[in-house]
């Protein structure tokens, strides 16, 4: 049989294990057939002698074991399976003893030896005696068990000693006779059973091992050939077998030394090709010019942009010595560059001083580059070469010579002018002056430079605070102050302080001119101050956020904003006043106080809002704990007003640097935390991801667009139909809300239910599907003639905020339709919330005839208590307890209690969710009285209803006609 239909006979019977039994028993039917037919001979009878036909298989045996080590020996690759290579190393031996078996039984003479049979017989036991063994042992090595070179070199050097043992056996063997010990065909179940022990293995570990079912049929083909040496009638097919079984095993050994290792150099090579083309692309695409050069600094890479700034071609560049090309180009620079690469080749770093732009003469003109040197080191961190980048840098060295240009200008200006003018950076320090401050303090230039400019004024602070004002407005701020001139004597001066920005417009500083007055402002400094708490105030908690985010940035250290609310405040102004609420807020700002380090500051930013800066944190987890100690110290009990109150707050917060962007960004970061703090309950702490700035940003549009979904006929109403199980007829609707927005498309009601919630939009949008859904559920009555019933979901809000029963009946009035048909779903958290008002509505709502269900049974406080006081007339079951039912005992039975309890409460029972036939089916089996899901029909707008009523209309007439024409005349 060809190499290749064998081993796609082979990959086949992998995947599918009945093509590898209908191999087998293909090839053991011979065997069977002649166990079958009668014994030629009389039991013990010795053996016949093998036939030529046998020698030949015998030697085929010999020839294929050696096939299966060189195969192995010469192999490919690195690291090959380990199986693999040990049936190779054992193929040399097994096919000398074959060999040698097949010397002494057919080639060399009685003459030669004196009784070569016998050792024959014990060369042939031994060489198939190694075939299962070489079995067994690669069936047992792990799938995953590599032989790495040396590994095998060891296994095959022990192959070959095993080799040259049995060639100094074959040498020293007795002739004689009488000293030749008796052939193993005495005893030949010996090996049948090593045999059939191999394939028992071979077979368990199939799924465990590399090509375990072409291990299993080479064992079983072994097996087959030791069964036929016992057979009169088969023993001429048991070396056939034999050869067969070797087949299985030289291709399996080709696969593992040459197949998969060739297919693993094909895809590392397919892999280095892919990642040369991405470096290639990565190369081309770089807007600086690359050129990297080997150990013998010869180029070996080269990307497009050097080869156009340099004006060079890639082909001439590419393993020459860039230096007799470059040299024209770098001119007098040429030498220390290439010094420097030679010094990086080495292994040294180029000097520090070296010239790293330089004016450079490419095309006829001037070009000034920016260069970088850097080693090119290996795996191992060898040094193979260095790398050589190139940045043209001529527009920003103009723009920089501009910039000098710029600054001598306006230094010939402040000269000139004869008003005494400071230039300070954001913290107030004086990094520049004309003449006329020198003049005006009486202090020199130098004593001046480097101080804080509010110690030239006998108000230090009030001056700081004037300049963190006018830093934070971006506008030009005038105070008078008092002047303090170095002789001692005192003035007044008006001082302008004017920001200036770069040109993104982030402030660098100031110019501060001083002119001389008699005015002054003592109130300029209470703007910074919140006179309740008298904490600091927004803008001075902004200036001193900014000046922190500098010092952060310059010293890596990192900070936090902590952004405080009060929980409930509003309650606590309409309960008690606002006297009270106003005592209560410098209660809490005492106790914040006292939770500060001595650098933090705290600030009241407005109403119950504070903000804490801490600076110089050693780990921003030590953010987390003052946040905890923030809250802990808030909810201690409070005395106010003669009451006592139990005062939580949310806490909301960012750390900077690691959070980007200025104090206003780091302070609406915060404030976004802390809203999810609000959400996440109350009296928590949250710290700002850019998830939640997104998701902040989504609820804002939505509540946003939400105000007018209304008005611009945005919502809709979609009905989701309920069968009775009685009779598979339709019993009613849900009322399920959707939106689609003309600005942001469809919006999950999952997502704009909340916000409405919050935002306190779901009183007028409830309203809204209740008055539509009891219009549409008269027209569907008109149009029928049947009673359908509407079922619709009362928020918590609606019904807590508003006389729902007189909402109801103003609906009920306007639409015309029956109170029988209206049913108000209510989930069990807004029964919860104020029990004897949730009572005394329910029972109005019975009064009138509005039937109430009980939404999502079973997910909430499922108290039997409430069940027994709400005057309820159905429970509808959660969809969470309806999709495990046929699968899950316990959801079965926790239904089949919801059903008998409100059975024997006279309610009615409905299952959500129903998707599944078998759903169905177990529902029908526990006596559910009306099932909805998809099923049954999915959310749909009206007419879809309609038309299923008029269906079910037309079915009943039909059904009523016939019953009409089969009585008897």
């Amino acid at each position: 049989m060809p190499r290749r239909a064998v081993a796609a006979a082979i990959q086949e019977a992998e995947g599918d294990p009945q093509r590898l039994l209908r191999w087998g028993i293909a090839l053991a039917m011979p065997l069977l057939f002649a166990l079958a037919l009668p014994a030629s001979a009389p039991t013990g009878a010795p053996l016949p002698d093998l036939t030529t036909l046998s020698l030949l298989a015998n030697a085929a045996f010999g020839v294929l074991g050696l096939a299966i080590f060189v195969i192995g020996w010469l192999g490919v690759g690195g690291e090959r399976p380990l199986g693999a290579t040990l049936l190779a190393s054992l193929g040399l031996p097994m096919g000398l003893l074959s060999l040698c078996g097949f010397a002494l039984r057919g080639a060399l003479p009685t003459a030669l030896h004196g009784n070569p049979a016998v050792w024959a017989d014990w060369y042939w036991w031994l060489a198939h005696a190694v075939l299962p063994l070489a079995l067994g042992g690669a069936v047992l090595v792990p799938r995953q068990a590599v032989a790495t070179r040396a590994l095998r070199r060891r296994m095959f050097q022990s192959s070959w000693g095993a080799a040259l043992a049995l060639v100094a056996g074959l040498a020293l063997m007795p002739t004689a006779a009488e000293d030749v010990p008796v052939g193993p065909h005495a005893q030949p179940w010996l090996i049948i059973m090593l045999n059939v022990a191999a394939f028992a293995l071979c077979l368990a570990r199939r799924g465990r091992s590399v090509q375990g079912l072409a291990l299993v049929a080479a064992a079983g083909l072994a097996t087959l050939s030791e069964l036929c040496t016992v057979c009169a009638h088969l023993q001429l097919a048991g070396p056939v077998y034999a050869v067969l079984a070797l087949t299985v095993v030289l291709l399996t050994v080709h696969q593992g030394s040459f197949e998969r290792p060739w297919r693993a150099l094909l895809r590392s090579h397919r892999e280095v090709v892919a990642r040369k083309a991405a470096v290639q692309a990565a190369l081309g695409s770089m807007p600086d010019a690359m050129l990297a050069v080997d150990r013998e600094r010869r180029v070996s890479v080269i990307n497009p942009a050097c080869c156009r700034l340099l004006a060079v071609d890639a082909a001439t560049m590419l393993g020459a010595d860039p230096e007799p090309l470059m040299r024209p180009v770098w001119g007098e620079h040429a030498d220390a560059l290439f010094r420097d690469i030679d010094a990086v080749l080495a292994g040294r770093e180029p000097p520090d001083d070296a010239e790293r732009v330089v004016r450079v003469s490419v095309g006829g003109g001037d070009v000034m580059l920016e260069h970088r040197l850097a080693p090119a080191v290996d795996a191992k961190g060898g040094i193979t070469g260095a790398v050589l980048l190139l940045r043209d840098v001529s527009e920003h060295w103009g723009l920089r010579e501009r910039l000098e240009a710029a600054d001598d200008h306006v230094r010939t200006l402040l000269d000139s002018s004869l008003d005494p003018v400071l230039l300070v950076n954001p913290a107030g320090i004086i990094v520049d002056l004309n003449p006329a401050v020198v003049r005006l303090t009486g202090r020199d230039r130098d004593s001046l430079l480097g101080r804080d400019s509010a110690e030239v004024f006998g108000d230090p602070d009030g001056v700081r605070i004037a300049l963190r004002s006018a830093l934070a407005c971006g506008s030009v701020q005038s105070v008078a102050r008092e002047l303090a001139r170095a002789d001692g004597e005192h003035g007044e001066a008006l001082c302008h302080i004017a920001p200036c920005s770069d040109a993104r417009g982030e402030v660098k500083g100031a110019f501060v001119v001083i002119r001389s007055t008699a005015a002054a402002d003592p109130a300029a400094g209470a703007a910074s101050c919140d006179a309740l708490t008298m904490l600091p105030n927004r803008r001075l908690f902004r200036d001193r956020l900014e000046e922190a985010i500098a010092r952060s940035r310059r010293s890596g250290q990192s900070g936090a904003v902590l952004f405080l609310d009060l929980d409930d405040f509003k309650d606590v102004n309409d309960a008690l006043g606002h006297g009270a609420g106003d005592e209560l807020l410098k209660v809490v700002a005492r106790r914040l106080c006292a939770c500060l380090r001595g650098s933090d500051i705290l600030a009241r930013i407005g109403g119950d809002e504070f903000a804490l800066l801490a600076e110089h944190l050693a780990d921003p987890e030590d953010a987390r704990m003052l946040a905890e100690r923030l809250l802990a110290a808030v909810r201690e009990p409070v005395q106010v007003a003669g009451a006592e109150l139990a005062v939580t707050c949310s806490v909301g917060g960012s750390v900077f640097p690691f959070d980007l962007g200025g104090a206003d960004a780091l302070l609406r970061n915060a404030d976004t935390a802390m809203f999810r703090a609000k959400e996440a309950g109350k009296n928590n702490s949250q710290f700002f991801s850019y998830d939640m700035s997104r998701s902040v940003r989504r609820r804002v549009e939505i509540r946003t667009h939400l105000r007018n979904a209304i008005r611009h006929d945005e919502l809709s109403v979609v009905y989701q139909p309920r069968m009775v199980m009685e009779g598979n007829e339709l019993a009613g609707a849900e009322a399920l809300l959707r939106w689609n927005s003309a600005e942001l498309g469809p919006v999950g009601p999952q997502e704009f239910i909340p916000v409405a919630e919050e935002a306190g939009l779901i009183v007028p949008i409830g309203e809204w599907v209740l008055r539509e859904a009891c219009a549409q559920a008269v027209r569907w009555r008109l149009a029928s003639r049947r009673d359908v019933s509407v079922a619709v979901n009362i928020s918590a809000r609606q019904f807590r905020d508003t006389d729902i029963v007189k909402t109801v009946m103003d609906v009920l009035a306007e639409t015309g339709l029956p109170s029988r048909l209206l049913e108000l779903e209510l989930t069990e958290s807004v029964l919860m919330c104020d029990t004897a008002r949730a009572v005394d509505t329910l029972q109005r709502l019975n009064a009138i005839g509005v039937r109430v269900a009980l939404d999502d049974f079973g997910t909430g406080y499922s108290s039997l208590s409430y069940l027994k006081r709400f005057p309820l007339d159905c429970l509808k079951v959660d969809r969470s307890f309806v999709a495990d039912i046929t699968g899950e005992a316990h959801d079965e039975a926790i239904v089949r209690t919801i059903v008998a309890l409100a059975h024997g409460l006279g309610m009615r029972v409905v299952a959500e969710g129903v998707e599944t036939e078998e759903q169905l089916a177990m529902l029908r089996r526990l006596h559910c009285d009306e099932v909805q899901g998809y099923l049954l029909g999915r959310p749909a707008p009206p007419e879809h209803l309609l038309a299923r009523l008029q269906d079910e209309n037309a079915a009943d007439h039909r059904r009523e006609r016939q019953a009409w024409d089969a009585q008897p005349s």
